[in-house]
């Protein structure tokens, strides 16, 4: 039996209920119920779905179980389980805190009586790593280097954010193992993992985490003693699986050869983020990415506006741009070039933009797009706004751009990012004191994932119909159609 035949038969016999007295009660027929309830088939849409939830009667909680049940059976456990997890993924980057929650104890120091010492107990763990780490913080050109999984090592992670988020010269690098099975199943693990290290990435220091993929399993576990380590300037600290077991050494010559290991591992890695600190780095990425292709358009893009870069112009650009900022006639340039190639793209490969109601509206209202550094630009006047939603209705009208309104259960703020394809996606993180951040990645299990999960949404009933969406539009435009 399938996860919805079963959890239907167990509804109908904790409600008395066969399907011949089923028949009466709506427009399925017994036999379609009967067929239904052994697995033989299954509702062939929502709408069947919702008629058999109504003649069942079915209370809130047992109308979503069974809805629940549907959705694995028609996908699948492991991609129902894996586009779920992108949904938490989402959640958590779009409130991602920014108030870091450790007081990690400035001046403080350790005296270590040999070169090697040996620590028992996780209190005693943990409060010598926050030394080590708040020690290296206080030097002059800091440097922390970890080779350690974010999951299970939750205080190592706070205390990283904690000091990417308070000082700005620190460098962390970090060695992640990435599941080389996660994503045969329902990727859980390595999407885990982005959701951890998300607050890192977004706390504007330069963080730069590198992946290997192995089996996680197969040595992150009871049988590995020492598979967290942590170096810097000073020590170098092997910690437990547990967090209940570590080793320190302040030895000069212990510390080089780790410093050593180190590099020989992040050279068998790949970069999991690649900052993107200017207008001129993002554009670079960009031409990276599509390197090869004719085509620059990406497969979609997701932030709480609509996608509005190619209803831009020469004359809304120069008018707008902040030209007292460096490098801002090479940017304004190369925008200009852009917007050229992505037009004549539109024109061979539909752009498709995802968007919320209340962005697109607070776009109307402040005149300011994500996709653009607020910083680089004055807020685009109402004439100008108006202008720019009118070019992509005609272009909507047309066929070469898709706008697909999000669901209100999506509640897109502050971060936007675009697919170009099913390897590599760009993220924007709007950072309350540092402004726009950037970002590429270019790990395949999680931004395939994520390429899925919004590739499907039509299929998941989480957008508005293209009916309501135009609608939505021509509410806006009002009498400016």
């Amino acid at each position: 039996m399938s996860e919805f035949s079963q959890k239907l038969s167990e509804l109908m016999a904790e409600k008395q209920v066969t399907a011949y007295q089923l028949e009466s009660m709506g427009a399925l027929k017994r036999t379609t119920i009967s067929k239904y309830a052994s697995g033989k088939s299954k509702p062939p849409d929502i709408k069947s779905l919702e008629e058999l939830i109504r003649m069942l009667a079915l209370g809130a909680e047992e109308a979503e179980e069974l809805r629940k049940a549907y959705a694995i059976t028609k996908t699948g456990e492991p991609i129902y389980y894996r586009r779920k997890h992108v949904e938490e993924l989402l959640k958590a980057i779009n409130n991602t805190n920014t108030v870091y929650p450790f007081d990690l104890h400035r001046h403080s120091s350790l005296v270590l009586k040999h070169d090697m010492e040996c620590l028992s107990g996780r209190v005693s763990v943990v409060n010598v790593m926050g030394i080590i780490l708040a020690m290296e913080a206080e030097k002059d050109n800091p440097v922390i280097r970890i080779i350690a999984q974010p999951e299970g090592n939750g205080e190592l992670m706070s205390y990283l954010t904690t000091i990417a988020g308070t000082e700005e010269n620190i460098r962390v690098e970090h060695i992640i193992c990435i599941d080389n099975k996660s994503s045969c199943s329902d990727n859980a693990y390595n999407i885990n993992v982005l959701k951890e290290i998300m607050p890192l990435i977004v706390s504007g220091t330069a963080y730069t985490p590198y992946y290997h993929y192995d089996d996680v399993k197969a040595h992150i576990n009871s049988f590995s003693s020492f598979p967290t380590i942590i170096i810097t300037s000073s020590y170098v600290m092997h910690i437990s699986y547990n967090m209940n077991r570590a080793v320190v050494s302040g030895f000069d010559n212990f510390i080089s050869m780790q410093k050593e290991m180190f590099s020989e591992l992040k050279n068998n890695c790949d970069t999991y983020v690649q900052a993107l600190p200017g207008p001129l780095d993002i554009l670079s990425y960009y031409e990276k990415v599509v390197e090869g292709s004719d085509n620059i358009i990406p497969d979609f893009s997701v932030m709480p506006d609509p996608c509005l870069f190619p209803f831009l112009d020469e004359k809304i650009m120069r008018e707008h741009a902040r030209f007292d900022l460096p490098n801002i006639d090479t940017a304004v340039e190369l925008l200009l070039d852009r917007v050229r190639r992505y037009r004549e793209g539109m024109e061979r490969k539909t752009e498709t933009s995802f968007c919320t109601k209340e962005g697109f509206r607070r776009f109307m209202e402040t005149g300011i797009i994500t996709e653009i550094p607020a910083a680089y630009y004055n807020p685009f006047d109402p004439d100008d706004r108006l202008l720019m939603i009118k070019r992509m209705y005609r272009a909507m009208k047309k066929g070469i751009y898709k706008l697909k309104i999000l669901d209100d259960k999506f509640n897109i703020k502050n971060i936007s990012f675009a697919c170009y394809n099913e390897y590599s996606m760009t993220y924007c993180y709007n950072h309350p004191a540092k402004g726009m951040l950037a970002f590429g990645f270019r790990e395949r299990s999680t931004v395939n994932s994520i390429y899925d999960y919004f590739t499907t949404l039509e299929e998941q009933k989480l957008l508005l119909s293209d009916e309501e969406t135009e609608s939505f539009v021509c509410e806006i435009l009002g009498e400016g159609i």
